[in-house]
C-alpha cells in the first residue's frame, strides 16, 4: 500500500452521476474524477490539492477531504450542465460543511449511547443490570446499523450511487490483479471487498455488541452513565482491536492469514452487498474505469489498497 519513500493511500469515492478515484502521497491530494453527462458521454478531469490546502484535515481526521471535494464536484457539474468545463475549487463552506456533519454524527452516536439506557430504565422495569445492559447494548448497535446502511439503502434505491459504488470496488481490484483496465477484466471481478470502509464500519459494530454484552455481565451495574462508558469503551476497544488486526493482515500473502481475514470479514462483505453496493451496469464499470486511468496516468505510480 506504500512505501518508505513516497508513502501513498488511495481511495475510491462514489456518487451519483460517477466516480473519483484518489492517491495521497506526502499530504498532496491527486484526484481523478469522471462522471456520466446527461448526453450520456463521459466528463472526466483530474485535480491536485497540495498538502497547505487540506491542513484542516489534522484537526477532523474523521471528515476527510472526500465529502468537501464530492461537494465541489456537484457544484462544478450544476455549474457546467453535467461537464467538467471549469475549475473544481475546494470552497471553505463546503469543509466547514464537512465539519458540521461530522459534529453532528458524532453527536448523534452520543445521544443514541445516553438516551437508550434513559427509554429502557423508565418504561422496562428490568430489575437485572446484566440483562438490561445487554439490552442497552443491541438496540444501540441495531440503531447504529440503520443509520449507517439502512437510511443508505433507502435514500440511495433509486440512485446510481450502490452501482457506482460496485463499479468503483472492480476497478480497483482490477487493478490490484495486474489485469488490463478492459470492461471484460473489470466485470469479472467482486463488487464487495474488505479494504472498504463499509466492511470495517459494520465489523467494528458487529464486535462492538459482542463486547458490550461481554461488559454487561462482567462489570453489572445500576449506574446509567457507568454503563454508558462502558458501551462506549467497548466501541472505542471494537475499533482499535479490528483497526490492528486489518494492520497486520491485509496484505498477508500468506494463506491461513488470508483464510482467517475470509472469517472475519464475512459478515462487514455481506453488510456491504446488502446495503451498499449493487451490481454495476457497463455504463458505470466505463466511468470507473476513464477515472482509473486518469489516476494513473498522473504522477507518481498506483500501489494496490483502497481506503475509505
Amino acid at each position: 500500500m506504500s512505501d518508505t519513500k513516497n508513502k501513498a493511500t488511495y481511495s475510491g469515492l462514489s456518487f451519483e452521476t460517477g466516480i473519483s478515484f484518489r492517491k495521497i502521497i506526502n499530504g498532496t491530494s491527486y484526484y481523478s474524477v469522471a462522471t456520466r453527462t446527461p448526453e450520456g458521454d463521459i466528463s472526466h478531469t483530474t485535480k491536485i490539492i497540495q498538502a497547505s490546502h487540506r491542513k484542516w484535515k489534522k484537526f477532523f481526521p474523521a471528515a476527510g477531504a472526500s465529502n468537501a471535494f464530492k461537494m465541489a464536484i456537484r457544484k462544478t457539474l450544476q455549474d457546467n450542465n453535467g461537464r467538467f468545463d471549469g475549475e473544481i475549487e475546494l470552497e471553505e463552506n463546503n469543509i466547514s460543511i464537512t465539519i458540521m456533519k461530522v459534529v453532528v454524527t458524532v453527536c448523534s452516536i452520543m445521544i443514541a449511547f445516553a438516551l437508550v439506557p434513559i427509554l429502557l430504565t423508565l418504561f422496562l422495569p428490568i430489575q437485572n443490570t446484566a440483562s438490561i445492559g445487554s439490552l442497552e447494548t443491541i438496540i444501540t448497535t441495531g440503531f447504529i446499523l440503520f443509520c449507517a446502511f439502512g437510511l443508505f439503502a433507502i435514500l440511495n434505491k433509486k440512485s446510481n450511487i450502490a452501482k457506482y459504488h460496485g463499479a468503483e470496488h472492480k476497478c480497483f481490484l482490477c487493478k490490484e490483479a495486474k489485469e488490463p483496465l478492459t470492461l471484460e477484466n473489470v466485470k469479472k471481478h467482486r463488487r464487495d471487498t474488505i479494504k472498504c470502509g463499509t466492511c470495517f464500519i459494520s465489523l467494528v459494530l458487529i464486535l462492538f455488541a459482542i463486547l458490550g454484552v461481554g461488559a454487561s455481565f462482567a462489570f453489572p451495574t445500576e449506574s446509567i452513565w457507568m454503563r454508558v462508558f462502558l458501551r462506549m469503551a467497548a466501541l472505542l476497544a471494537s475499533f482499535l482491536i479490528l483497526k490492528t488486526i486489518f494492520k497486520l493482515t491485509i496484505h498477508s500473502k500468506n494463506k491461513m492469514v488470508k483464510t482467517f481475514l475470509e472469517i472475519i470479514t464475512a459478515p462487514g462483505l455481506f453488510m456491504q452487498r446488502t446495503f451498499s453496493v449493487d451490481e454495476p451496469d457497463d455504463e458505470h464499470i466505463e466511468v470507473a474505469i476513464v477515472s482509473m486511468r486518469g489516476l494513473m496516468e498522473m504522477d507518481a505510480p498506483l500501489s494496490s489498497g483502497l481506503r475509505k
